[in-house]
């Protein structure tokens, strides 16, 4: 392993690490009755330039993953960051980490996608979650400067 990349899993996992004890987010399992229904969804906010994205929440019915693809246009691009596994239910807080860091001026989307069962990401295998309007469960971001972004808070 080079030095380059020991200083950027070093810097990730300070950033993880600051932000888990910020904001320590609650993990909450779905549960549900006959007569409630739950919808998968996905929260994620504009981001600082990093190696990484912090989901805020991803509502899932299955286990599955978030993937981030750079935006083109109205159009998915190139798939550039994955999470890691994560079961179903309320997932606050995951991180998907990217193949380089976002830049300042990016717009990117994260996508919501059903795991296969074998709890590894693979875009043929593994299909974005389809959500209640027939389009799959996705979000539109951009990258800003640090200072342009407020709070979350969520």
């Amino acid at each position: 392993m080079s030095k380059d990349q020991i200083i950027i899993i070093c810097i990730l996992l300070l950033a993880l690490g600051g932000f888990l004890v910020y904001q320590n987010p609650p993990r909450t399992w779905l549960k549900t009755t006959a007569d409630q229904t739950v919808s998968p969804q996905l929260t994620v906010s504009d981001q600082s330039a990093a190696p990484f994205v912090i989901v805020q929440r991803a509502i899932m019915t299955s286990g599955g993953f978030v993937t981030i693809h750079q935006s083109l246009g109205t159009s998915l691009g190139v798939q550039i960051g994955v999470s890691a596994y994560a079961e179903a239910g309320y997932n606050d807080g995951l991180v998907a980490v990217l193949a380089e860091p976002s830049r300042v001026g990016q717009s990117l989307i994260a996508v919501l996608h059903q795991d296969n069962g074998d709890k590894q990401f693979n875009a043929a295998d593994d299909p974005a979650v389809i959500g209640v309007d027939g389009q799959p469960v996705e979000v539109r971001f951009l990258v800003l400067d640090q200072g342009l972004l407020e709070p979350s808070g969520y």
